[in-house]
């Protein structure tokens, strides 16, 4: 569903786009990367350390900013 709504909306021109996502989720990190690759040249990704409210697990927060 989000990979759908991803590719719906980027249509839309941006010349940047930030997206906050957990490490463990799913598309992984690596196929977000690869998506947004075809739409943009510069991508940085930025983990930050932090524990979910409704998850049992340590994950990590990333920031993937696309331009």
């Amino acid at each position: 569903m989000k990979i759908c709504y991803l590719k719906h909306t980027y249509n839309l021109i941006c010349e940047l786009l930030v997206l906050s996502y957990r490490d463990d989720g799913i598309p992984t990190i690596d196929n977000l990367i690869q998506m947004l690759s075809k739409y943009k040249k510069e991508i940085e990704v930025h983990k930050l350390g932090c524990k979910y409210v409704l998850s049992n697990k340590f994950s990590k927060e990333v920031l993937i900013i696309a331009q």
